[in-house]
């Protein structure tokens, strides 16, 4: 099993988003679908219309650079008071996420060293307002949603490499690393 460490599993971007609070309004008039994990009850889920995409210039740089299909551009609902397990995902080496809800008092967790009977440690990530963040979704990580709704903006990217799991987080540090060094390196 491979230890993960904090910068194993998330990275922040230094750019912020234009239209999350938009993209929140349209995701609470929608209905969710259920999706799966592993063939498991799972987190509700919707893609986001094209339009958002062309309104964001982030999100168009993701989708035009790295070649992201629309459809791996979903918005993902969690109910009130829930508790998303330890996985890893099944479809997908990386994903780039953003918080859509306000005062959120969820939280996304990442399992870190080694593996106890009752207790696991952990990294936290709280994430902040308007920030995306490119996400290891590799490592073992779970959610907690607070007392509202919980939605987030989540993008797919890459496929998931069984024996490497860093591949693919690593191939998109590195992108993001390379296209705002500028920003990174006043950090």
């Amino acid at each position: 099993m491979t230890e993960f460490t904090s910068t194993d599993c998330y990275l922040p971007i230094p750019i912020k988003s234009i239209n999350r609070s938009d993209i929140l309004l349209y995701a609470m008039t929608q209905t969710f679908s259920q999706s799966g994990h592993n063939g498991k009850y799972s987190f509700l889920q919707i893609e986001l219309p094209e339009s958002f995409i062309e309104q964001d210039t982030f999100l168009k740089f993701v989708r035009d650079e790295w070649n992201i299909k629309p459809a791996a551009f979903r918005i993902h609902k969690m109910d009130p008071n829930t508790y998303y397990v330890f996985h890893s995902d099944s479809g997908r080496g990386a994903s780039i996420n953003m918080m859509l809800s306000e005062g959120s008092d969820s939280i996304t967790y990442f399992k870190a060293g080694e593996e106890h009977v009752l207790m696991y440690n952990i990294i936290p990530l709280v994430y902040e307002l308007d920030n995306y963040y490119l996400i290891n979704s590799q490592a073992p990580h779970g959610a907690i949603s607070g007392p509202r709704d919980r939605y987030l903006l989540s993008i797919s990217l890459g496929i998931k490499i069984v024996d490497q799991p860093m591949m693919v987080f690593n191939e998109y540090r590195s992108k993001l690393y390379s296209k705002y060094k500028e920003l990174y390196s006043k950090k």
